[in-house]
């Protein structure tokens, strides 16, 4: 849920600064269309990029302990998620260094967030388990 009301803060924001800029009605629905294009590739690379690594590791038989390959998928995905923040930018009129970091710095903080509530979950049902 954390990550889905990022997704929408993000696409919202865009969507301001199209509506701020008073286009014409067939320009908007092509910035519509690319900007919904724009979520669903970023939804598609959210969930496949970060597992790349552990690919690797399974076709190579690698000795890398599961830390390295989780370092590797983090700097990836971050590498991703600034690169489409960066991309998605040109299209709607933003400067794209600032929406690049503004993606980077949203998703890696809901995913920090999900994370962390994940594992004091998981603590606090392990000391209810006897």
């Amino acid at each position: 849920t954390l990550s889905m009301s990022a997704g929408s803060y993000l696409s919202s924001k865009s969507a301001e600064s199209v509506r701020v800029k008073r286009i014409s009605e067939r320009r908007l629905t092509n910035l519509s269309l690319k900007a919904a294009l724009v979520m669903g590739v970023s939804y598609l690379l959210g969930g496949f990029i970060p597992i790349i690594p552990y690919f690797f590791d399974y076709l190579f038989n690698s000795s890398f302990g599961i830390v390295v390959f989780t370092a590797i998928s983090i700097v990836i995905t971050a590498a991703t998620l600034f690169i489409v923040g960066y991309w998605s930018a040109g299209h709607a009129g933003r400067n794209p260094l600032t929406s690049g970091i503004e993606m980077l710095t949203i998703s890696l903080g809901a995913a920090f967030i999900g994370s962390l509530a994940g594992r004091i979950i998981y603590l606090l049902l392990s000391y209810l388990t006897i």
